[in-house]
């Protein structure tokens, strides 16, 4: 659990409770980790399967985790809070029929969240699942002092890179000034 305590939190397998009210993945396994939002400082994932997942945010373990609304498209920009990228968003697209409920909301990818009203009948919509490219939690030998690869989408300075758009991978290291390393690929050697 330490990890889940510093700015590049892991993610831990937790049963919270959430609003289910629009879930496409009812009784799957439920991880949380923490976010870079103070108004909504916890996402949790409920697993429909290894890529597919319900995605839904709170403000303390304990609280009731709510789902999250898109003001400004379907909800693609919301794989930014498990690590995923917006161009590689999959959505179930049923948020045309999303009954109205309390949830998070916001517009665009980076914005800090509020709490409201989201639904069909709002311009703030959500869907019942989504896919984002990557795959909580991380595997297990991430965690351990023998760290793998793990496919992770990041910001990093591209002034100097020659390598724009590949998949970006993360991996521990034994630093602590340091503790993670990324990588994008330019393709498969180099």
């Amino acid at each position: 659990m330490d990890c889940f305590k510093t700015p590049a939190s892991c993610w831990i397998q937790y049963n919270f409770t959430y609003d289910n009210t629009w879930d496409g993945c009812t009784g799957g396994t439920r991880y949380v980790r923490r976010t870079q939002y103070p108004s909504a400082p916890y996402v949790g994932v409920v697993l429909c399967s290894p890529t597919r997942y319900k995605i839904v945010l709170g403000s303390a373990f304990t609280d009731k985790f709510l789902g999250v609304g898109d003001g400004d498209g379907s909800g693609a920009d919301h794989c930014e809070l498990v690590g995923g990228y917006q161009s590689e968003a999959i959505m179930a697209n049923d948020y045309t029929t999303a009954p109205t409920v309390t949830g998070y909301r916001r517009s665009n990818w980076g914005e800090p969240f509020t709490v409201g009203t989201i639904g069909s009948s709002t311009p703030y919509k959500y869907n019942s699942w989504y896919e984002c490219g990557v795959t909580p939690p991380e595997p297990p030998c991430f965690n351990t002092p023998t760290s793998c690869w793990y496919e992770y989408s990041f910001d990093h300075d591209t002034a100097w890179n020659g390598c724009t758009g590949g998949k970006r991978y993360v991996m521990k290291t034994k630093y602590t000034s340091a503790p993670i390393v990324g990588v994008e690929l330019c393709n498969s050697t180099r």
